[in-house]
């Protein structure tokens, strides 16, 4: 998971989400109408901008589990509202409340009997999360493993790490099939998220190696690497990831010395 920081909402989405709002026919939808709101976002002429907007804001990456999205990408990509729409009426026309993400699985094995483990806003559907990508405090605190596993940690607070592992393993499904009883992944999701994650550290060690066998190992020149990382207008997959053990590689270096 990659801080989202939003930018300001187009002028042509903020004006027919006003127009929307103030509509009769908007007015008179009883909030427990789901299947009426949602018809009338997925009728929204501004949805194009809306996933063009997004997908800026988030490096053409899911806003959850990393992997590459195309705003064009109509069947593969969709508008999720973090706040469901069936918990508020309120929500469903608040841009603040989208993100874009990626099919989740739905689109993989098609055709095949096999079993798929769903992740992101498919197997989210209409639960509720806290743990919000566009919050820098919150996403900061995301850690993974060598093996490709995510998972948030606050030793300072155990209820809340525990309340957002929780979101991560059995929610948004990141580690894929969950055991709670030996804490470890079972099985990848059907987007092999973590075979993606176990590849990026993989990306990281190399920057290190490559580093390192120049003789040029060091605080200013990794932070010159993340720099270049993080310029991309498209993130690369997982980008997290590699961040983090490239980040992780520099308190190293530091505490040596």
């Amino acid at each position: 998971m990659v801080y989202i920081q939003r930018s300001s909402v187009p002028p042509i989405v903020i004006e027919e989400l006003l127009k929307k709002r103030k509509s009769p026919e908007w007015r008179s939808i009883d909030e427990n109408d789901h299947e009426k709101l949602r018809n009338e976002f997925d009728n929204l002429e501004c949805r194009q901008y809306i996933r063009e907007w997004l997908c800026k804001d988030q490096h053409y990456l899911c806003a959850y589990c990393m992997k590459r999205i195309d705003p064009s990408d109509t069947l593969n990509v969709k508008i999720e509202h973090f706040i469901p729409l069936s918990c508020s009426k309120e929500d469903v026309l608040n841009p603040n409340n989208f993100f874009l993400v990626c099919h989740g699985g739905t689109r993989s094995d098609l055709g095949s009997n096999k079993k798929r483990v769903l992740c992101c806003d498919s197997s989210k559907g209409q639960q509720q999360c806290t743990l919000r990508p566009d919050n820098s405090i919150l996403v900061q605190k995301i850690c993974y493993s060598k093996k490709g596993i995510i998972s948030y940690r606050d030793p300072g607070n155990t209820e809340k790490e525990e309340q957002y592992n929780r979101e991560i393993n059995m929610i948004l499904h990141l580690n894929g099939k969950w055991n709670e009883q030996t804490h470890s992944s079972d099985a990848d999701t059907s987007t092999e998220l973590i075979k993606g994650r176990r590849d990026a550290y993989e990306i990281a060690c190399n920057i290190i190696r490559r580093l390192d066998k120049k003789h040029k190992l060091s605080r200013a020149n990794l932070e010159k690497e993340i720099e270049k990382i993080k310029a991309s207008e498209k993130y690369e997959e997982f980008i997290g990831t590699i961040v983090f053990f490239l980040e992780r590689k520099i308190r190293i270096l530091d505490s040596a010395t």
